[in-house]
């Protein structure tokens, strides 16, 4: 790979952070007399080349590694600290078990939990419960 000028490295990471490609490459070179078409040209041809097109491709790699990593370092610490506070004696019982309800969650314990419903017309649940009424009913003695 041919190695990148100071300038072309500084775009590759501009780019590769999210900037667009013009407006990267008006921070790294000397575009004031440019026009916006001139730049936006000039971005495109500078991206086209094999070894930067390379240099970009590699920091996005990187970034989103160190991205994943730093992610799954929070999610690590705050699973640690929900372990803590369902252990934690001194905390109210509620806090506790709202930890272990989140903690739960988290790992999936409560995905496979199946909801039934049954669907009826409210003139079936009246029927229901007219004769569930009168099962219940006792006649008075006349």
């Amino acid at each position: 790979m041919k190695p990148l000028t100071p300038k072309q490295a500084i775009f590759c990471e501009l780019v590769a952070g999210g900037m667009s490609g013009s407006e990267s490459y008006r921070n790294v070179y000397a575009a004031t007399g440019m026009g916006d078409r001139s730049i936006r040209t000039e971005a495109y041809r500078l991206s086209q080349l094999p070894h930067i097109a390379e240099a970009i491709e590699r920091l996005k790699e990187e970034d989103s590694a160190v991205r994943h990593s730093t992610d799954r370092l929070r999610n690590d610490w705050i699973l640690q600290r929900l372990q803590d506070e369902a252990m934690n004696s001194k905390n109210p019982a509620s806090a506790r078990v709202r930890a272990l309800e989140i903690l739960g969650r988290a790992n999936g314990l409560f995905e496979n939990i199946q909801h039934i419903q049954i669907q009826r017309s409210p003139g079936e649940i009246e029927e229901e419960l007219l004769q569930k009424l009168s099962a219940l009913t006792v006649p008075l003695p006349s």
